[in-house]
């Protein structure tokens, strides 16, 4: 092992690879399997951008903490939950949630949850999978403050119109959407005047 890189470094790195003995040298060294590497990665969050089943479990049963939340203010996925959902990699967010990963936690920044991601992303799968799991379908993200965007405005900006149709036929409030009609794609607000919701 090199000494030249941070141990934290030398664990995510080992986790990318998927080498096991490297990761168990580094556990009887005593290295954090929370710890965090450059901008807030962790060993979890890099084997669940992978969709890295057996490294999520592996580290799970190292004492990875699935509901971890990165220290980082500038980790545009602070949790690995919002990671997976983000990169909508379904089965490492069902992976998380059967490990009883925090449905609802949020974005530091933006106060954004996992569902919200999934919505922005158009990750219909994901997003089903969170609702399942009991997902706040209302929550609303902050920004300087002031609650203004759901999952259903984030899909409809980002014109994810099959996250849309779910999270409508789950009857979503949709006053959100008047006050961000400016942002929607003009396909999608067409869309939403045909289908009555606008």
């Amino acid at each position: 092992m090199s000494h030249d890189i941070p141990p934290e470094d030398l664990l995510i790195q080992a986790v990318r690879l998927k080498s096991i003995s490297s990761i168990q040298q580094l556990m009887q060294l005593n290295v954090d399997i929370n710890c965090e590497g450059l901008f807030g990665s962790t060993p979890l969050k890099a084997a669940v951008t992978d969709n890295d089943m057996a490294m999520i479990e592996l580290l799970i049963a190292y004492g990875a903490d699935v509901n971890y939340h990165s220290s980082s203010i500038i980790d545009a996925h602070p949790t690995a939950l919002i990671q997976a959902a983000a990169y909508d990699t379904v089965e490492a967010a069902e992976t998380l949630l059967q490990y009883h990963a925090e449905v609802d936690m949020r974005q530091n920044n933006s106060g954004k949850t996992p569902l919200m991601f999934a919505a922005e992303k158009n990750a219909l799968a994901t997003a089903k999978l969170l609702i399942k799991a009991g997902a706040d379908l209302e929550a609303k993200s902050y920004y300087g403050g002031s609650y203004k965007m759901s999952a259903l405005t984030l899909a409809a900006i980002g014109g994810a119109r099959d996250v849309v149709e779910l999270l409508l036929a789950h009857n979503v409030n949709t006053k959100l959407l008047k006050k961000t009609k400016r942002d929607i794609p003009k396909d999608m607000l067409k869309w939403l005047k045909t289908e009555g919701v606008l």
